[in-house]
């Protein structure tokens, strides 16, 4: 073909030379790259292979909330150099965790020093170690105690186990007659207009 009759010069002027907007920009016929169209002409795709890919998922805690704790362990508190907030004397070594910006004191390592803590939190291994080397730790945060379990008998449930049972002794429970309404002592027992156990009237020749 003549070069004059060519697209590229026949075309010229024409923003889309004849092709349509999507066969000719470069891409092919394939619908858009990418993600484009999963929630068009993609939608079945999108529904068999990716269900999840629209819409939020999940939940993601504010980030004031969010915060860690400084720690240190037991072996490391003889790195730490005297000052204001680390005194050492003859007897022993007081130390001020909290001055320090120290949230809690595990315990990890030995403990052969003779330590006076102030310390937000402990671990109860941290404890055993100082108090072991005849120092002292003094907790300012003290963890909240542990709820117990209510008894199914506080709830209104069955009974708390081991109480007695009617087998094994125990009262049974009394039934509240106070109202039940008890029948007249004129009243048919059959129910209401009825003459059932009631001898039928003879019938006069």
């Amino acid at each position: 073909m003549a070069t004059r009759l060519t697209r590229h010069r026949k075309f010229r002027g024409y923003r889309t030379h004849g092709r349509g907007k999507k066969a000719g920009r470069g891409k092919g016929k394939r619908g858009g790259t990418g993600n484009a169209g999963l929630h068009k002409h993609k939608w079945i795709w999108t529904l068999k292979y990716d269900p999840d890919h629209f819409g939020r998922h999940g939940f993601k805690r504010p980030q004031k909330m969010l915060f860690a704790l400084v720690t240190i362990n037991v072996k490391e508190l003889d790195l730490l150099k005297p000052g204001d907030f680390v005194k050492v004397n003859k007897e022993h070594t007081s130390i001020d965790l909290v001055g320090l910006g120290i949230d809690k004191l595990l315990g990890s390592g030995k403990c052969k020093t003779k330590y006076e803590i102030t310390v937000d939190r402990a671990s109860a291994q941290a404890v055993e170690k100082i108090q072991a080397a005849g120092g002292k730790i003094t907790i300012m945060i003290k963890p909240e105690p542990k709820k117990p379990k209510d008894d199914k008998a506080a709830k209104g449930g069955k009974d708390v186990k081991g109480a007695p049972t009617p087998k094994e002794g125990g009262q049974k429970p009394q039934k509240d007659n106070a109202n039940v309404k008890t029948p007249k002592a004129n009243a048919p027992s059959g129910g209401k207009g009825s003459d059932k156990g009631q001898p039928k009237p003879e019938k006069k020749p």
